[in-house]
């Protein structure tokens, strides 16, 4: 997965000395972020990882959806 979770304000600085070439920042910077989205766990989130945390999010949201539709066909 190679889409953020973690909040806008977050920025990470790494010197370019580190890297020999853009894709050894781009695999590195990968592995990173599927660590950070998937096992480290945050407080914030009541311990859950941005992973956990976004499909308990889209759960709520179908179980919202389909409140709305079976009120909707009620009436």
């Amino acid at each position: 997965m190679n889409q953020l979770r973690w909040p806008d304000r977050v920025q990470i600085t790494l010197p370019a000395y580190l890297f020999d070439t853009l894709e050894q920042l781009r695999i590195l910077s990968d592995q990173w972020m599927d660590t950070y989205n998937s096992k480290h766990p945050h407080r914030s989130m009541k311990g859950l990882t941005p992973n956990q945390k976004g499909i308990l999010l889209e759960e709520e949201a179908m179980k919202e959806k389909e409140l709305t539709v079976e009120n909707h066909t009620l009436v």
